[in-house]
């Protein structure tokens, strides 16, 4: 509601295939830049698109190690354009990137733009923000959120851009359960909104419909940036490749154990019986047996050091509870008292329906139990007076955006 042009960015690619989901994953980008002019809306552009295009072209690469090189490489695009024009000194932006594949979410990020993962009731914060008020509140050792309140939030301490090398934090890879939501947004969101509301919205509502109210939110509440948000649903739970062949090789280790052990009874008693060579048959099926299942678990065992202990990274970096509350019902309640008060002093034709729903709203609170349908109702009754709001604006002297800013 502030800014003439969009510093924002995103980009969304998403498999187009069964190997290449397998091989590369969908890849979920959002950006934030800065800089004069259109400086800040350069950089961002070329960070999301610059990351798409090196990741899924660097197809032998680990996705981990994909991801880092395209986000670097992108700094140095930006950096060498900055350099080599006046106008675009000095600019750069944030980089917000996850990877979903079958073995999880991977997660490269310079900036404060931010992903959350919303499951059970929880939201987590799955990256950290480089900001002088987090690296103030990390140094100080302090998960007070108190610590560095007094410091100017929109400082931050790294970027895409302003420098010829730049550190990427790579987080994952974090396992997919059914039903998370994973929510990517610049600070246009999280600026206006708390964490608990942005997640009570997000636990309670679609994804499409998610999106819509909180822009919309975070546009009533005087939009002072621009808003970039991509939520993304697992409709299942994802098993990678590694675990489901680690669990075959499982499974063919104890029969090739159990039919070593079966070959040497066998030749056991077939030599008590006499029937010798039958019984040395047996003995060398339960030593071939035995060897490979040997050989088996000793490569499975091998393969096990290899891998990581944990995943890259220390996600999250914060929780909150994102079941329906106080604090976010109270927040739509008052929205909608003050819409209300906008199409009252309006002179624009609205919906009736949606007016109606509106003047009617206080009256269906309290008789209303379930928290959650409330947070539902509310979103969709905030989003459509909105739309009708906007839709009646046919010229700037009728109805400004700025009749918007009204919290």
């Amino acid at each position: 509601m502030r800014r003439q042009n969009n510093q924002d960015a995103m980009n969304v690619l998403v498999a187009s295939d069964g190997d290449y989901w397998e091989q590369r994953g969908h890849l979920f980008i959002v950006c934030d830049g800065m800089g004069a002019h259109a400086a800040g809306e350069l950089a961002s552009k070329m960070a999301a698109d610059g990351v798409a295009h090196t990741y899924n072209k660097d197809e032998n690469a680990e996705p981990a190690a994909a991801l880092q090189k395209a986000i670097l490489g992108a700094n140095r695009q930006i950096f060498d354009k900055g350099r080599a024009d006046l106008e675009f000194q000095g600019m750069g932006t944030t980089c917000s990137a996850m990877v979903l594949l079958p073995e999880g979410i991977t997660i490269g990020h310079v900036g404060d733009s931010r992903i959350y993962r919303c499951r059970d009731n929880q939201l987590e914060q799955l990256t950290f923000d480089h900001s002088l008020v987090w690296e103030v509140r990390a140094a100080s050792g302090s998960d007070d959120e108190s610590a560095g309140i007094n410091l100017p939030k929109n400082i931050i301490t790294r970027s895409l851009g302003p420098s010829p090398q730049v550190k990427v934090d790579l987080e994952g890879p974090l396992p997919v359960q059914t039903g998370d939501k994973y929510l990517l947004c610049s600070d246009g969101l999280t600026g206006p909104l708390s964490d608990v509301v942005v997640g009570t919205l997000l636990n309670c509502l679609p994804p499409a419909e998610a999106v819509r109210v909180l822009v919309d939110l975070a546009n009533l509440r005087g939009g002072p940036d621009n808003i970039t948000v991509v939520i993304v649903e697992a409709e299942e739970q994802l098993e990678s490749e590694e675990e489901e062949d680690d669990g075959g090789r499982r499974i063919k280790s104890r029969l090739l154990w159990a039919t070593s052990i079966i070959a040497a009874v066998t030749a056991g008693v077939t030599w008590i019986t006499e029937n010798y060579v039958p019984s040395m048959l047996s003995m060398v099926g339960a030593l071939c047996a035995a060897v490979m299942a040997l050989f088996v678990q000793f490569r499975r065992e091998e393969e096990d050091d290899d891998r990581p202990v944990r995943p890259l990274g220390q996600a999250p970096y914060a929780t909150f509870d994102c079941s329906p509350g106080t604090e976010t019902l109270e927040l739509l309640a008052n929205v909608l008292e003050r819409l209300r008060q906008v199409v009252d002093d309006s002179s624009a034709s609205l919906d009736a329906d949606v007016v109606e729903q509106l003047q009617q709203r206080p009256d269906q609170r309290s008789s209303d139990a379930d928290a959650s349908e409330t947070v539902r109702r509310d979103s969709r009754l905030i989003c459509a007076v909105v739309a009708e709001l906007r839709k009646a604006k046919t010229d700037r002297n009728r109805f400004s955006d700025s009749a918007f800013d009204m919290l």
